[in-house]
């Protein structure tokens, strides 16, 4: 069975990425700072290598013997990445160039890469499609875009490398986040009986986490010529702010209150490259996402106090780093 390495494999996604593979049998080693919590104590057969992925000697320790490695390890979202601009490109760029290139050297066969769809900025196109120009328009998307043509380069005969353009991921994690759209929105209305928000007509991709676990763990094992120096996008569908905050209103009785647009982000992932090359179709619903998250609240699985399911709160604390 082959061995797969998760970077960032205590995060929200990689959490539930990890302890899937274990259960699909592979073996499965992960590097994660774990500053956010540990959720995979309770996982058998499953290596952890706790530290940054900036260490040289712990990322070519951890790639020894992989068969394939799932880079998901980033100083995520756009608030972040701006906290500390030279951290975040020490972290998301130049960690990242050092894991491919370190990964091809040493033998890796395929290389699975955790880009973004906010690498494509404002789009008007009513469908963004991979092959459109990316106008990344923060410093997490653009140097998700560096990454992508860091990987591509990279790419040979014996290294598979294919990027992952996903949607906002939503639905429950034992590493839970709060500072995403549904999240938020289910926070909001749950805690405090109003869910506050900033416009209303921009668009939003949206995908189940257990639907991009899916993927993931498809990309291990699909063939080649299907994947290699490929881009797709992921997404269970695209919906307006609003839309979103109705769908939670129906769910939880709340207000909604509108403010002006700041938010200038707006796009609506085509995922027909995707269905139509890999036959991939998400199987879950953002009302199952939003469902889940509302019973993880109320079955106290989830502290809305807890400043670790909050990345900005965290990195602007004493605890980070």
């Amino acid at each position: 069975m082959k061995t797969i390495l998760v970077t960032g494999g205590g995060g929200y996604v990689g959490t539930v990425l990890s302890q899937k593979l274990v259960e699909k049998g592979y073996h499965v080693k992960v590097i994660d700072t774990f500053m956010f919590g540990d959720h995979l104590n309770s996982i058998v057969n499953l290596v952890k290598f706790k530290g940054d992925i900036r260490d040289q000697d712990l990322v070519k320790k951890a790639l020894k013997d992989t068969d394939c490695v799932i880079h998901l390890a980033a100083i995520s979202n756009d608030p972040c990445s701006e906290l500390d601009p030279a951290i975040t490109r020490q972290v998301n760029y130049e960690a990242s160039k050092f894991l491919i290139e370190t990964s091809k050297r040493m033998g890796v066969p395929r290389f699975i890469f955790a880009s973004s769809s906010s690498v494509y900025g404002v789009k008007k196109e009513s469908e963004v499609t991979e092959d459109l120009e990316l106008e990344a328009i923060t410093l997490y998307s653009k140097l998700k875009g560096e990454v992508e043509k860091v990987l591509f380069d990279s790419g040979s005969d014996h290294f598979t490398t294919v990027a992952v353009r996903s949607a906002t991921v939503c639905g429950y994690s034992p590493r839970m986040r709060l500072d995403t759209i549904l999240h938020i929105f289910v926070n909001c209305a749950l805690n405090k009986g109003k869910i506050f928000i900033e416009g209303g007509e921009q668009m939003r991709p949206l995908i189940h986490i257990d639907d991009i676990v899916r993927f993931y763990s498809l990309l291990i094992e699909e063939e080649r010529e299907k994947i290699d120096q490929q881009v797709y996008n992921v997404a269970f569908g695209n919906f307006k702010v609003i839309e979103v905050a109705e769908l939670v209103r129906l769910k939880i009785p709340c207000t909604i209150e509108q403010t002006n647009v700041m938010d200038q982000r707006s796009y609506t992932l085509s995922t027909k490259k995707v269905s139509s090359v890999l036959g991939f179709k998400p199987q879950y619903t953002i009302e199952e996402a939003t469902d889940e998250v509302k019973l993880a609240f109320e079955k106290g699985l989830i502290d809305p106090d807890d400043i670790r399911n909050y990345n900005v709160k965290l990195m602007k604390s004493d605890k980070f780093f």
